[in-house]
This record gives C-alpha cells, sequence and structure tokens, in this order.
C-alpha cells in the first residue's frame, strides 16, 4: 500500500512540474523545432540541386537570388546544349524574368532569350532549362540577366555560367584520325 501511495505521489508530482513550466521552457521547444524545420528544408533543397554548380554574380546586384546550373551534356561547339537552372531566392519574390545575354559564343533561338518566371518561394528552388548552341570551342561564359520585383520595387543580377566547350564533333573525329595515321606510321 505504501509502495503505491510513493507511486501515485511520484506521478502526480511529474504532472505538476510539467503543468508549471516556465515560458522559457516553450520557447526553447520552439526554437528546436523551427530549427528542425530548416535543416529538414535545407538537407532539401541540398537534395533537389545535387549535382549543381552555384553560378557566380557578376558585379553588384541587389538581388538575394543563388543561381546553380548543371550542363545535360557535355559541351560541343555546333551541338545544342540543354543546362538545367535552379533559382534559390533568398527572400519570396514576385514573378520576372530570366534573359540570356546575347554573345557570339553561343547561338540562342529569339523565343529563348528571354523569359518570364513566376512568383518564386523563399528558399525553394525553381527549376528550369535554357537551350544554347556554343559556337566556339574553349572557355566560354554564358551570362544570365535576373529581374524580380518584390514590395520594394525591381531588383536585377547578371550571373556567369562558365563553360569548356569541346570542338566540334567532326573536328574531334578529324583529329582522332590523325593521330592514329600518325600512330601507323610510326609503327611501319
Amino acid at each position: 500500500m505504501r509502495r503505491l501511495r510513493s507511486l501515485a505521489l511520484g506521478a502526480a508530482l511529474a504532472v505538476l512540474a510539467a503543468c508549471h513550466r516556465g515560458p522559457q521552457a516553450t520557447s526553447a521547444a520552439r526554437a528546436r523545432h523551427t530549427a528542425a524545420q530548416a535543416s529538414a528544408a535545407r538537407h532539401a533543397l541540398a537534395k533537389d540541386t545535387l549535382g549543381f554548380v552555384a553560378a557566380p554574380r557578376v558585379g553588384k546586384a541587389t538581388l538575394a537570388l543563388d543561381v546553380k546550373f548543371a550542363p545535360e551534356s557535355r559541351p560541343v561547339a555546333g551541338e545544342p546544349l540543354t543546362i538545367d537552372l535552379a533559382l534559390i531566392p533568398k527572400n519570396p519574390e514576385n514573378a520576372g524574368t530570366l534573359a540570356i545575354v546575347v554573345d557570339p559564343a553561343f547561338s540562342v533561338a529569339a523565343a529563348d532569350r528571354s523569359r518570364p518566371l513566376p512568383a518564386l518561394g523563399a528558399g525553394v528552388a525553381y527549376r528550369t532549362q535554357v537551350v544554347v548552341t556554343p559556337t566556339t570551342p574553349g572557355v566560354q561564359v554564358l551570362d544570365l540577366d535576373l529581374t524580380l520585383t518584390d514590395a520594394l520595387g525591381s531588383s536585377e543580377a547578371r550571373y556567369a555560367l562558365p563553360l569548356i566547350v569541346g570542338g566540334t564533333a567532326t573536328g574531334t573525329a578529324a583529329a582522332s584520325a590523325a593521330a592514329s595515321t600518325a600512330a601507323s606510321s610510326v609503327v611501319d
């Protein structure tokens, strides 16, 4: 009987202790919950952009946005190249535009040079693709201009996508044929 009373008294004290927590305990629990949600969101974003490379921002910009990109194939001069883009705003942004800067090293269809963007949520990757055709082998930089609007007005930034463009497919075949001819003449 005495043991049962001790058990009941212990349970009552535990309930009272739980009911009389201070506001610090509640705010600490809320902070842990918020941190866990933020960590889960960062993990989901990292998983969504796995294999992507961050595009550097060119010059000063007022736009709080990260751009990541991943070419779908190896860039070769004269062949169309699809580039996956992930636009990740740090603040909620209203609609805007994505424009490819015209450069002689890339051929871009007139209809693909500029496109509208929907409203973007903070910390969520908006995925899109651009299709360009590199015209010159070597290290080339594709520039993107982004303009977004928010409650304070319009913000813009330029991002650079560095690409190493290989020679044309026919040029590569000719080079390998010349190399094999040279190798066979050494053997003879």
